[in-house]
């Protein structure tokens, strides 16, 4: 139970307070150490972002973006056919191949998910040749963007990248900079296979609520035990689904009997896609209890399941926007006990596959993100001539359909831009026409 209540202390009190206390660190460091002071700032508003520290962020911008080198660190140099290099091609993916109209370049896209993949684009790829032939879209994996890992992608006079920003600090923030950092507002859950999760009409209702995670106490898997002890319903049934990291099951099941609530709560653990969204399609409201998330997954595919969802106002990451009439609701946590008890008689008041198909699906997001696009190049005075292909994350990026394979894979691309001394434009150009490059 100590962990539990310990990541609630953690995140409601200490966090706010150790935000405030590096500010003031900060403060009284910046005429010592430029780059330590700039950490500190960073992390301050990363902790607890506020009005005061956003305000600074934005007039320290350009003093970042000078000691951005101090601010990645250093990485091991890596050859492209190191393990850890295949992971980072599995989490990017072309989602359009440049072509050249005489001189003029239409570039590309290139889509980078997980925000620790990050650093190898900085440490090892020749960004300039890149970013002449790719237009980047950044998907991070966590809330707080004030990141080097983020910021190092900007500068004057550099080409635009996209930043997917569900959490609206994260889009005021980027918005603010006035750089070329250009911020959207979805993310991971707008890039749901709704062919994976779907209804299914044979399926019943056996459990009155699902929560998707893992082990961690940051879940907080306590506020759904308490609410369930609080309803005192031994017929009110519980789906756990967990993936198995971040704690163990042993933890879990010590917490649901200190809370009583033995016969209500039943654990599903590593289940695969086909099997969770029958899991979802046999629970009538999910739920989302975390204070801070990335752009959370999980109750977006029950949305494609036909299943509404609960979550708290003060989470930080999800877009609130999204939890709307059709989908579920927003709550305070005291709040939780009485809507988990609407929900198992009201579930089918809510219409969320309806809703999500026409909103976050993933071809409807591409032709948002097509839009952005479209808009900088023309902005730019660049062609913008062809669209692009839709991806989804299963749970890492692929493509939704299966297509004509692009000249070269993900990790040909890394290998193509690697930096090293004979990677100049040159090159580059007289390479990319040998794999196909459209010449009008």
């Amino acid at each position: 139970m100590w962990r539990w209540l310990a990541a609630d202390l953690a995140m409601r009190v200490l966090v706010p307070y150790v935000s405030h206390v590096l500010y003031v660190t900060y403060r009284a460091t910046r005429w010592w150490d430029r780059a330590i002071s700039l950490r500190l700032l960073m992390a301050a508003h990363r902790y607890y972002a506020t009005e005061t520290k956003t305000k600074q962020v934005v007039r320290e911008y350009p003093e970042m973006l000078k000691a951005i080198g101090r601010l990645m660190g250093h990485q091991e140099t890596v050859t492209t056919d190191d393990p850890s290099v295949a992971l980072i091609a599995r989490r990017a993916i072309i989602l359009k191949w440049p072509r050249r109209h005489g001189a003029v370049i239409e570039r590309g896209v290139l889509l980078i998910s997980f925000t620790t993949s990050f650093p190898h684009f900085y440490h090892h790829t020749d960004l300039q040749a890149l970013q002449r032939w790719f237009t980047i879209v950044l998907e991070p994996s966590w809330a707080g963007y004030c990141l080097a890992e983020v910021l190092f992608w900007s500068g004057p006079g550099r080409p635009a990248v996209i930043v997917q920003a569900t959490e609206r600090k994260d889009f005021e923030l980027l918005s603010r900079l006035d750089s070329n950092l250009i911020p959207v507002e979805f993310g991971a859950s707008n890039w749901v296979d709704d062919r994976v999760f779907r209804k299914l009409d044979d399926v019943a209702k056996r459990y009155d609520v699902i929560y998707v995670g893992n082990y961690k106490a940051t879940k907080r898997h306590h506020v759904l035990f308490r609410a369930v002890r609080e309803i005192g319903d031994s017929s009110f049934k519980v789906a756990l689904v967990c993936s198995p990291w971040g704690g163990t099951r042993n933890s879990i099941l010590d917490l649901i009997e200190y809370y009583g609530v033995e016969g209500n709560v039943d654990i599903h653990e590593a289940v695969g896609a086909v099997a969770l969204n029958e899991l979802l399609n046999a629970s009538k409201v999910s739920v989302l209890l975390s204070l801070k998330e990335g752009s959370n997954r999980a109750i977006f595919e029950g949305f494609f399941a036909d299943v509404p969802a609960i979550m708290l106002k003060d989470n930080v990451g999800v877009n609130k926007e999204y939890i709307n009439e059709c989908t579920g609701r927003l709550i305070e946590e005291k709040e939780l006990p009485e809507a988990l008890l609407y929900f198992r008689e009201n579930w089918q008041a809510f219409r969320p596959r309806e809703w999500a198909l026409e909103h976050i699906a993933a071809p409807v997001t591409t032709r948002a993100l097509e839009d952005v696009l479209a808009r900088i190049s023309n902005r730019g005075g660049l062609p913008w001539t062809a669209g692009l292909r839709i991806k989804v994350n299963r749970p890492e990026v692929e493509y939704y359909e299966t297509l004509e394979p692009f000249p070269v894979s993900t990790l040909e691309l890394l290998q193509l831009f690697e930096k090293r001394a004979e990677s100049v434009p040159d090159a580059i150009e007289h390479r990319l026409s040998q794999l196909g490059m459209t010449v009008s």
